[in-house]
């Protein structure tokens, strides 16, 4: 904490004497806009240049065995693990697929960085890896990664849409609390831990699903989520635990999709016609209808005439029920000329 909050630093060159920089050595100087680190340098403690909303690079000497700088990011040597994203570079950032660890504190405070693509190579995401990040919208977790840590991305308070995939098994203590947009959240089945205070403050979030995966849930998970239902199988840990905590909640149902297909079929089998002797029409009583007109015999023939001339015609468009219809009038008609 040697500078900390320094808030009119506006560079840095550490001298070749310097082997470790401390937990929060430069934590919050507002106007640091640069830093230069010696080859000397062997350990770089956590949160070391976060909450810098001015810095835009970190440079490291390129003799440094064990750090290493790529467009002002720094990273380990090898290049897998990511350390520290400079608060002050605005707009998008792709990590690398060299990279198979997001550190802890990595983009911390990084208040105008909007989005972030985090590439397949990446296994877990560290504490407070992202919180802070006020101006990030979205982010889909790539299904490499097993593990969300502890408030790693609390605070983000643009975020409205997260994605985590089936490969997580625990979402970290406060791991997305005070993240006031967002508004819905699916648990996949694979988690089995969510963390305490996990979604915590979250003030619009109105639907978590839960399945029956989880096994534990920490204390005050979703606290002050004043909106919300859960969506959780009957029975389950998540639906003991909504009980327990006076939660709003609703069983989470089992549906199977319906194709157009299965619409279909129904609608097949009315209109088709028998194939076999053993199936048998549906009975059609036409001859009350016809009986059931009281006119002159001319006026009677005439209308005996036009009813088979109409159900001929819709013959034409087939159908088992429709054919024996017209049958009995054309039959009544045959009838009433013969009469």
């Amino acid at each position: 904490m040697a500078f900390y909050n320094c808030s009119n630093l506006t560079s840095v060159a550490i001298p070749d004497s310097v082997t470790t920089i401390g937990d929060w050595a430069f934590y919050d100087c507002s106007s640091l806009a640069s830093v230069i680190i010696p080859d000397s340098v062997t350990s770089i403690g956590n949160s070391a240049f976060s909450k810098c909303s001015s810095l835009t690079s970190i440079n490291v000497d390129d003799n440094n065995n064990n750090y290493k700088s790529v467009n002002g990011v720094l990273f380990s040597k090898d290049g897998k693990k990511l350390i520290a994203y400079p608060g002050g570079i605005e707009g998008c950032y792709s990590i690398p697929d060299s990279v198979t660890d997001i550190g802890d504190d990595a983009f911390s405070y990084c208040s105008s960085l909007t989005s972030v693509t985090i590439p397949d190579s990446v296994t877990s995401i560290g504490d407070w890896a992202f919180s802070g990040c006020s101006s990030l919208t979205s982010v889909t977790i790539p299904d490499s990664v097993t593990s969300i840590g502890n408030w790693a991305f609390s605070g983000c308070s643009s975020l409205t849409s997260v994605t985590i995939p089936d490969s997580v098994t625990i979402i970290g203590n406060r791991a997305f609390s005070f993240c006031s947009s967002l508004t819905s959240v699916t648990i996949p089945d694979s988690v089995t831990n969510i963390g305490a205070e996990a979604f915590s403050d979250c003030s619009s979030l109105t639907s978590v699903t839960i399945p029956d995966s989880v096994t534990a849930i920490g204390d005050r998970a979703f606290f002050l989520c004043e909106d919300l239902t859960i969506l959780c199988p009957e029975n389950s840990y998540a639906w003991q635990y909504c009980e327990e905590n006076d939660i709003p909640h609703k069983p989470l149902e089992e549906t199977s999709p319906t194709t157009a297909a299965d619409t279909a079929q129904p609608l097949a089998k009315a209109a088709a016609a028998p194939e076999t002797d053993s199936e048998t029409a549906p009975e059609i009583t036409a001859k009350p209808t016809v009986e059931a007109v009281t006119e002159s015999p001319a006026k009677t023939k005439s209308h005996r005439w036009l009813i088979p001339l109409i159900l001929a015609l819709v013959l034409l468009a087939g159908g088992a029920a429709v054919q024996l219809l017209g049958i009995f009038d054309i039959l009544g008609w045959l009838v009433g000329l013969l009469g």
